[in-house]
């Protein structure tokens, strides 16, 4: 009883600090617009691209479904570890300003709860944007439909990790939680896809 009444309290306590992030997202607007997907790119050195042969994809082996904006694929990287590429939709390229603009800001850093970022640049077999990440083994969405309904303790962590990476990029407001987006990787959940975020309201 006791065990059970500490996990209520916890979760009640993560329940709220959910709810408070939810509200701070509605509320705050972001100070500055998203800057130009070339001036992005322009900042990024040009070894630093997805140079053919340097990063590889398989377009066979997407890792869930298309988004609107982009797909993404099970990669190695030039030391053929597995990585994560997001490669952007053809005509979409404005519309992926804000992503990738997160991702530049993420190159070097590193986060519990937040999906590694290793490289942003310009794919070269398509031309188009693209990011690579680190590669998650399975998304919440894909937990919950394998495993069932999760119990309160598991809940209890997977809102406490939630809230740990808000805080973790804590300039940015993701706007898109969903369990799609939380992806578990090297022994725990990161939040992934940062496509329409905004840069949070300093005030």
């Amino acid at each position: 009883m006791l065990l059970r009444a500490s996990i209520v309290s916890w979760t009640s306590s993560v329940r709220d600090a959910l709810q408070a992030a939810y509200r701070g997202e509605r509320q705050r607007q972001a100070r500055q617009p998203a800057r130009q997907i070339d001036s992005i790119l322009q900042g990024i050195d040009n070894d630093e691209d997805l140079e053919a042969g340097k990063r590889r994809y398989d377009e066979s082996a997407p890792l869930g479904s298309p988004g609107g904006f982009a797909s993404v694929y099970a990669g190695l990287s030039e030391n053929d570890a597995p990585v994560a590429i997001k490669v952007f939709h053809p005509g979409v390229k404005q519309d992926a300003n804000r992503e990738l603009q997160f991702a530049a800001s993420r190159l070097g850093k590193t986060a519990t709860h937040i999906i590694a970022v290793h490289d942003c640049g310009v794919d070269a077999a398509s031309h188009q944007p693209a990011i690579v990440m680190a590669r998650g083994e399975y998304s919440l969405s894909q937990h919950s439909k394998s495993q069932g309904r999760l119990t309160e303790a598991v809940a209890c962590a997977i809102g406490c990790a939630i809230v740990d990476g808000l805080l973790e990029v804590s300039d940015w407001v993701h706007r898109d939680l969903k369990p799609a987006n939380l992806i578990w990787c090297d022994g725990t959940w990161r939040l992934v896809d940062f496509g329409i975020a905004r840069i949070a309201d300093a005030g």
